[in-house]
């Protein structure tokens, strides 16, 4: 399956950017994954990227009324 607009870290760029966030090895080692990709979209933004915009969930009703 093709990712969507995503881009997995590997070991280097998961150390890569801990630096930028002035983490030691251990720090950076020591961090949940999931920590480590919020922190990270938070030094994008910072820097001025765009927030990801989020999808508006449908309901049935809502979906009908387009008709």
């Amino acid at each position: 399956q093709p990712t969507r607009n995503r881009v997995e870290i590997n070991l280097a760029w998961y150390l890569f950017y801990g630096r930028m966030l002035n983490m030691s090895r251990q720090e950076i080692i020591n961090t949940r994954y999931g920590e480590m990709c919020d922190m990270i979209s938070c030094f994008a933004i910072y820097n001025g990227a765009t927030p990801a915009k989020k999808k508006k969930s449908w309901s049935i009703e809502e979906a009908l009324q387009l008709r």
